[in-house]
């Protein structure tokens, strides 16, 4: 018999509660743990964002449209 677990899912062990994530959950946590830490790749990000809200960017056509020398 097949039986479905619903994830993430929390469990008592030792009267302490213990998250039971899937392994896709588990390596976007991790990822994002890591990124969030990571305060040079935090500031290209936020200068990335600064220059799409100030309209600093190229399109998809015009950047695959150009022509290449």
């Amino acid at each position: 018999m097949k039986t479905t677990i619903y994830l993430p899912k929390t469990l008592i062990k030792s009267n302490e509660p213990v998250a039971i994530l899937s392994q896709t959950e588990y390596e976007s946590l991790i990822e994002t743990l890591e990124i969030l830490s990571n305060q040079p790749l935090l500031k290209r990000i936020e200068s990335a964002l600064n220059n799409i809200r100030n309209g600093r960017f190229f399109s998809h056509s015009e950047v695959f449209s150009r022509k290449r020398k």
